[in-house]
């Protein structure tokens, strides 16, 4: 019995390739290198597969690096503007 695409699974977020692609605005081939080289965990079924938001967040986690500036001002852009 196949999956039916879902938005949700188990009060869980689900993303099918294409979902994940445009949220992490990547490539499908950087998102099977990702996936083949196991940065990324997902569950399969055929063809398709299917990414949990706890997958997303763990390997967020995994290359995330903490702010480390210090002080309260921004550093300003070339013409003198903020962000």
């Amino acid at each position: 019995e196949k999956l039916p695409p879902p938005a949700h699974e188990g009060g869980h977020r689900l993303y099918d390739n294409k979902s994940l692609m445009e949220k992490l605005n990547i490539k499908e081939k950087y998102l099977k290198k990702l996936r083949d080289n196991g940065y990324l965990g997902y569950s399969r079924e055929g063809d398709k597969y299917w990414y949990t938001q706890e997958d997303v967040d763990r390997f967020l986690r995994r290359f995330h690096y903490e702010a480390f500036a210090i002080g309260d001002e921004l550093p300003k852009q070339e013409g003198g503007g903020y962000v």
